[in-house]
């Protein structure tokens, strides 16, 4: 609930009714520099957060997420699809972890496994160099944070998606496990 809305860019831009110009929010990598509307954008991200976590609870598609986002926003201009896509996945990233830490605590170990149709930057970034999902220390995904308003070639593998409407999965890996040849989870040698 928390982190809800953290993926979303935009959220406080207006239109300016004397000027009938954009006024767009800044942004300096993850850093926002000017909010165009600072209570609109408040609003939005409480709206989202208020969305995606009934989402969660009751198991929604994205789909409906995204319909209930613009129904609550009266914004149809905005990727809601997107936005539900990338907030569903986060969340549910982030329950694996949470379960990680509660079964393995500082020890728990995890594995990003693209998806079936993964672009070249989270294959590159998950797997190795023989094409098993790279096992990581949780703490050392968490220390990355996320990837929003990085640029590509500085995006790193964290436990939020890699980018919008990133579907990779995330695995929890116990320890003196690995990868096997087929992608199955085998005792290391």
């Amino acid at each position: 609930v928390k982190r809800a809305g953290e993926f979303a860019r935009g959220l406080g831009n207006r239109v300016s009714e004397q000027s009938k110009k954009m006024i767009l929010e800044e942004w300096d990598g993850t850093q926002i520099k000017l909010e165009a509307d600072p209570g609109l954008r408040q609003q939005m991200r409480s709206v989202i957060q208020d969305k995606v976590s009934r989402a969660v609870a009751e198991r929604q598609s994205a789909r409906k997420l995204a319909s209930e986002l613009g129904n609550a926003t009266k914004d149809w201009a905005r990727d809601w699809g997107r936005i539900a896509r990338t907030e569903i996945q986060a969340a549910y990233n982030e329950g694996v972890i949470i379960e990680s830490i509660d079964i393995f605590g500082d020890d728990a170990r995890v594995a990003r496994v693209p998806d079936s149709g993964a672009c070249a930057d989270c294959i590159r970034l998950l797997l190795d160099d023989e094409n098993k999902p790279i096992i990581f220390q949780v703490a050392d995904l968490l220390s990355r944070g996320t990837n929003v308003g990085k640029k590509r070639v500085s995006w790193q593998p964290t436990m939020y998606p890699i980018h919008p409407n990133c579907k990779c999965d995330i695995q929890i890996v116990p320890p003196g496990l690995k990868f096997g040849d087929d992608g199955l989870l085998v005792p290391e040698d």
